[in-house]
Protein backbone atom coordinates (compact mmCIF):
# COMPACT_ATOMS: atom_id res chain seq x y z
CA UNK A 1 0.00 0.00 0.00
CA UNK A 2 2.09 2.67 -0.97
CA UNK A 3 1.26 6.57 -0.25
CA UNK A 4 2.23 7.72 -3.57
CA UNK A 5 -1.03 6.34 -4.98
CA UNK A 6 -2.97 8.82 -3.51
CA UNK A 7 -0.28 11.49 -5.05
CA UNK A 8 -3.10 12.51 -7.73
CA UNK A 9 -6.61 12.96 -5.65
CA UNK A 10 -7.23 15.70 -3.26
CA UNK A 11 -6.19 14.78 0.13
CA UNK A 12 -9.02 15.63 2.69
CA UNK A 13 -7.63 15.66 6.04
CA UNK A 14 -10.03 14.80 8.70
CA UNK A 15 -9.27 16.37 12.67
CA UNK A 16 -10.59 12.69 13.86
CA UNK A 17 -11.08 9.62 11.94
CA UNK A 18 -14.76 9.24 14.49
CA UNK A 19 -15.82 11.56 11.84
CA UNK A 20 -16.10 9.30 9.10
CA UNK A 21 -18.51 7.34 7.91
CA UNK A 22 -16.86 3.92 7.15
CA UNK A 23 -20.06 2.65 6.20
CA UNK A 24 -19.69 2.14 2.28
CA UNK A 25 -16.32 0.91 2.29
CA UNK A 26 -16.53 -3.07 2.43
CA UNK A 27 -12.96 -3.84 4.10
CA UNK A 28 -12.20 -0.29 5.47
CA UNK A 29 -8.46 -0.02 7.10
CA UNK A 30 -6.31 2.41 8.05
CA UNK A 31 -2.63 2.66 6.79
CA UNK A 32 0.38 4.51 8.66
CA UNK A 33 2.63 6.01 7.17
CA UNK A 34 5.73 7.74 8.88
CA UNK A 35 7.90 10.65 6.77
CA UNK A 36 5.75 10.21 3.34
CA UNK A 37 7.00 11.55 0.41
CA UNK A 38 3.86 13.85 1.15
CA UNK A 39 4.00 14.44 4.35
CA UNK A 40 7.70 14.17 5.14
CA UNK A 41 7.19 16.75 8.46
CA UNK A 42 4.42 14.12 10.02
CA UNK A 43 2.86 11.10 10.52
CA UNK A 44 -0.90 9.98 8.49
CA UNK A 45 -3.34 7.63 9.07
CA UNK A 46 -4.74 7.13 5.41
CA UNK A 47 -8.06 5.52 5.18
CA UNK A 48 -8.33 2.46 2.28
CA UNK A 49 -11.00 0.47 0.90
CA UNK A 50 -9.26 -2.81 1.46
CA UNK A 51 -11.55 -4.66 -1.22
CA UNK A 52 -9.31 -3.74 -4.40
CA UNK A 53 -7.35 -2.59 -1.92
CA UNK A 54 -7.54 1.25 -3.34
CA UNK A 55 -6.77 3.95 -1.68
CA UNK A 56 -9.07 6.60 -0.39
CA UNK A 57 -8.54 10.55 0.18
CA UNK A 58 -9.32 10.29 3.90
CA UNK A 59 -6.53 10.85 6.17
CA UNK A 60 -5.75 12.52 9.67
CA UNK A 61 -2.28 13.94 10.45
CA UNK A 62 -0.80 13.82 13.43
CA UNK A 63 2.81 14.96 15.18
CA UNK A 64 3.63 11.36 16.81
CA UNK A 65 2.59 7.85 15.95
CA UNK A 66 0.94 7.55 19.63
CA UNK A 67 -1.66 10.20 18.58
CA UNK A 68 -2.06 8.16 15.28
CA UNK A 69 -2.89 4.87 17.07
CA UNK A 70 -5.20 6.40 19.87
CA UNK A 71 -7.22 8.13 17.18
CA UNK A 72 -7.25 5.09 15.18
CA UNK A 73 -8.34 3.11 18.01
CA UNK A 74 -11.08 5.48 19.09
CA UNK A 75 -13.11 4.77 15.82
CA UNK A 76 -13.33 1.20 16.43
CA UNK A 77 -10.34 -0.48 14.60
CA UNK A 78 -8.87 -3.01 16.95
CA UNK A 79 -6.60 -4.99 14.88
CA UNK A 80 -2.81 -3.97 13.86
CA UNK A 81 -0.69 -5.68 11.05
CA UNK A 82 2.76 -4.25 11.06
CA UNK A 83 4.57 -3.31 8.06
CA UNK A 84 5.13 -6.67 5.77
CA UNK A 85 9.07 -6.94 4.27
CA UNK A 86 7.34 -6.10 0.75
CA UNK A 87 5.30 -2.63 1.87
CA UNK A 88 6.51 0.82 1.37
CA UNK A 89 9.14 1.81 3.83
CA UNK A 90 7.36 4.58 5.02
CA UNK A 91 4.44 2.29 5.84
CA UNK A 92 4.71 1.74 9.91
CA UNK A 93 1.66 -0.52 10.26
CA UNK A 94 -1.73 -1.69 8.60
CA UNK A 95 -5.10 -1.48 11.15
CA UNK A 96 -8.44 -3.36 10.71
Amino acid sequence: MEMKNIAEKENRIVESLCQVDFSELEVPLVTVYEQSLDFPDAFVALVWDGKGPKPTNIMIKRSSVREIREDIAAAGFATVFPRAEDDDPHIVETWM
